[in-house]
């Protein structure tokens, strides 16, 4: 078993990989050598801490031996948080250990499956709730610490670097909403972040079917189709109206701007965001900054009241009306609409397309979904 974790990093380097990562956290099989909660053997590898250790000491030993001076970082546990499991005061002896034994760094983490909301923690976690487990074991070794934090804001970041609490802030599920995550921030653009909800749709997707998915981000996990280099950037300028502030029509409006359409997004509410904004979630505040610097024009408070032959006409919340010419239109109003105006729509525009819940109830990742891809490849 050891042979085949040393003969892993041994092609991670001929490949080209900077570093490996021993990933013993989390109850996986490292981590459930170095429990007392899992490991019952009686043999030189369980009993007692120093025999519990000796698989993971003896792998560091193995890729040191095997490829040299090759950074090596060590995952591991600073509670379990089940009775019996390690604890602060066990995993501080356990990271002095693998500090001797060779580790170039430890990614300080916490929780196994049998407490799973403080390894993978829902959205009612506050951000750096666990630092204290990362500081502890900072303050007892002298290579760097990655501490994972359910960091959101890179301000809880800087912050938690500051107070000492790690050496390097790990963020993950941040990353997947927004692959630029560290890009904005170092930018000072966190205003464009589009911030992790802690709705755990990624860890469900993924244990349901494999296939990751983000509730912030229709994109995540579907990269090799939707990346941004595989964008049809013909819109040319020709207007398109988007109905509907809510995540679909946000969403759809971005990936018009930018294919090059000139977007106005029409909303009836004082603000975007529609039953994300009513919940209170994060996306819409991000997105309002991102459609801005796109390019996309926003109307709110304008409630749309007719259509004429290439116009939509609409009535402001403070009174008069508004008509705004177009050459398509998005409808993304957040349920399915009169089927006598998507009728006088479609007679009165070059197109309409239906996203959202306007195509098909669902959720939040649902609605973004189904308005990135229709709008990915239609008004051509």
């Amino acid at each position: 078993m050891e042979e085949k974790f040393v003969n892993a990093a041994v092609n991670c380097r001929k490949a080209g990989i900077d570093g490996v990562e021993l990933h013993a956290a989390h109850g996986y099989l490292l981590s459930a050598f170095l429990s007392p909660y899992t490991n019952h053997r009686t043999d030189r590898y369980g009993g007692t801490p120093e025999n519990r250790r000796r698989i993971v000491t003896e792998i560091i030993a193995g890729i040191r031996g095997a490829c040299g001076a090759y950074p090596i970082c060590v995952r591991m546990n600073a509670d379990d948080f089940v009775e019996g499991g390690i604890t602060p005061e066990s995993a501080v002896e356990t990271a002095k250990i693998l500090e001797a034994a060779g580790a170039d760094a430890l990614n300080v983490s916490c929780g196994v499956y049998e407490s799973a909301p403080d390894m993978i923690e829902p959205n009612y976690y506050e951000e750096g709730w666990r630092k204290e487990l990362g500081r502890r074991i900072r303050a007892n070794v002298s290579i760097p610490v990655i501490s994972v934090n359910t960091i959101k804001y890179p301000q809880t970041a800087e912050r938690l670097l500051e107070e000492g609490c790690c050496d390097f802030a790990g963020v993950a599920r941040g990353q997947m909403a927004d692959p630029e995550w560290v890009n904005k921030a170092k930018a000072g653009r966190e205003d464009l972040i589009r911030k992790c909800m802690g709705c755990m749709e990624c860890n469900k997707s993924v244990v349901l079917d494999g296939c990751l998915s983000c509730a912030a981000n229709p994109v995540t996990g579907r990269g090799t189709m939707y990346g941004e280099e595989f964008l049809i950037r013909n819109g040319n300028g020709r207007t398109v109206a988007v109905l509907g502030g809510g995540p679909a029509g946000m969403q759809a409006a971005l990936v018009l701007a930018k294919r090059g359409f000139r977007v106005v997004l029409l909303e009836k509410a004082e603000a975007l965001g529609g039953l994300a904004r009513l919940a209170a979630l994060p996306p819409h505040k991000t997105m309002v900054s991102i459609l801005r610097e796109s390019g996309v024009r926003l109307l709110p408070n304008h409630t749309l009241t007719g259509v004429r032959e290439g116009e939509i006409v609409m009535a402001r919340t403070g009174g008069g009306e508004a008509v705004l010419a177009s050459d398509d239109v998005v409808l993304a109003a957040g349920r399915r609409p009169d089927p006598r105006l998507y009728e006088e729509m479609a007679a009165a525009f070059d197109r309409v397309v239906s996203v959202g819940e306007c195509a098909a109830v669902g959720g939040i990742l649902e609605a973004t979904r189904s308005a990135n891809d229709n709008v990915w490849f239609l008004l051509a």
